[in-house]
């Protein structure tokens, strides 16, 4: 099994449609790159670790592609200022950040990036709250709510019920018996 992870926005140029077509989806490499057949897939398999690396390096650079630089840029710095420790909470806060209007940001990250920027302030919210209380012997879910800009511990608790698929003291509890 072989990946290729790039920044948001950054398969962009190498798919013709919306990305939000490939979120559940399962796509053949040879939808993106016509030329590949499986026995490249089989050739590429039997190879030395660094080998199959600069192998779909080459597949990558080999396709004519002509990235959209201006929302890549948008996209990267979008994401940064989701990562911050004090960044936006609402993708309000985040487009007046940008100097953009929501719409015109919404459209970009579902244009490029698959998901709109809510979804990734959501997601970004929820991982902060992970780390916290992954390092918390008692948690104080109402304080974590809080700090993390929602609305209430409720909301919290739900949202990560839903991404992560169970409540965050069984989350914890398995964390735990892991470490």
């Amino acid at each position: 099994m072989a990946g290729i992870a790039f920044r948001p926005g950054g398969f962009a140029p190498y798919w013709t449609g919306r990305l939000s077509q490939l979120r559940g989806a399962r796509v053949d490499l040879a939808t993106v790159f016509p030329d590949v057949d499986e026995r490249f897939c089989g050739e590429r398999l039997q190879m030395p670790e660094d080998e199959l690396v600069q192998s779909l390096d080459g597949l990558l650079r080999a396709k004519s592609v002509q990235p959209p630089v201006q929302h890549l840029q948008l996209i990267a710095d979008a994401v940064a200022a989701m990562m911050r420790a004090d960044g936006p909470t609402t993708v309000g806060a985040l487009a007046a950040e940008l100097f953009r209007s929501e719409r015109s940001l919404q459209a970009v990250f579902t244009r490029y990036v698959g998901v709109g920027p809510k979804w990734l302030l959501k997601r970004q919210r929820l991982l902060r709250a992970i780390g916290t209380t992954a390092r918390q012997k008692h948690p104080d879910w109402a304080g974590l709510a809080a700090d993390m800009g929602y609305s209430s511990q409720t909301h919290l608790l739900n949202d990560f019920k839903q991404v992560v698929g169970v409540t965050p003291t069984v989350y914890l509890r398995q964390l735990r018996r892991t470490l």
